[in-house]
């Protein structure tokens, strides 16, 4: 069984992987786990990096 498994991935960091061949999609309805997801900021000053990120997040937010 060496080198079998599954995990949930999310399909950008995987990308290469799937047109390469090395993983496969399993599209099965029950596989489905819903999850939620929470980000908190400090009220501190943050990297340009950082805050660009924040701001990224702050986008996906508002496009749900």
């Amino acid at each position: 069984m060496d080198g079998c498994g599954i995990a949930w991935l999310p399909e950008y960091a995987i990308r290469q992987e799937i047109t390469d061949g090395r993983l496969i999609v399993l599209d099965a309805d029950e596989l489905v786990i819903p999850i939620q997801a929470y980000a908190y900021r400090m009220n501190t000053r943050m990297s340009q990096v950082a805050e660009t990120f924040w701001r990224d997040l702050r986008g996906l937010q508002a496009a749900l």
